[in-house]
């Protein structure tokens, strides 16, 4: 008799912990996504950052200019043509851009928000400031952060994935 209430009340305790993933799954298909940086540094979204008290200071911080940022004569590679020709380029330099996320103290890049793929880089030779804002910016479970990533194909937490030289916001 005990055998069959034990199992009664595994079958409910099993469908019960079912329907809690079926239920987090389905609010997390529909949160509403974070807003682009393209987005807020448009000259409408600096406006409404002025007219929240945002300073141009941080505005600026948020928001660098064009003309500062590095540029660099490497083609930018697509995700999926990465992934695919991965062990083939082991050694060799890549850039690619994504969607970046930091989480227990790992990094990885993905296509999309919904992409459930997502590829390890290895940011340990980054220098300390770079490292600090990935950590600040791309922890954010539900938005990452958009990134370009350049570095050399290589071994990453025993798995094929990229050694980080270089990162652009």
């Amino acid at each position: 008799m005990k055998s069959s209430r034990h199992n009664v009340e595994w079958a409910y305790f099993s469908s019960k912990r079912l329907n809690l993933a079926a239920v987090l799954l389905v609010l997390l298909f529909i949160a509403p996504r974070p807003i682009n940086a393209e987005d807020i540094c448009s000259r409408e979204g600096k406006s409404k950052m002025r007219a929240v008290k945002v300073t141009e200071a941080q505005i600026s911080t948020m928001c660098p200019d064009v003309t500062t940022q590095p540029t660099t004569s490497m083609p930018l590679m697509d995700m999926d043509d990465l992934r695919i020709d991965l062990s083939s380029l082991n050694g060799q330099r890549v850039r690619v851009r994504g969607v970046g996320l930091y989480m227990m103290n790992v990094f990885m890049i993905k296509k999309n928000y919904s992409d459930l793929s997502p590829m390890l880089v290895d940011i340990s030779r980054l220098q300390r400031e770079h490292q600090r804002k990935i950590l600040k910016q791309c922890a954010e479970f539900m938005s990452g952060c958009n990134v370009t990533i350049q570095g050399i194909v290589g071994k990453v937490s025993y798995q094929n994935g990229i050694v980080a030289e270089k990162v652009e916001w």
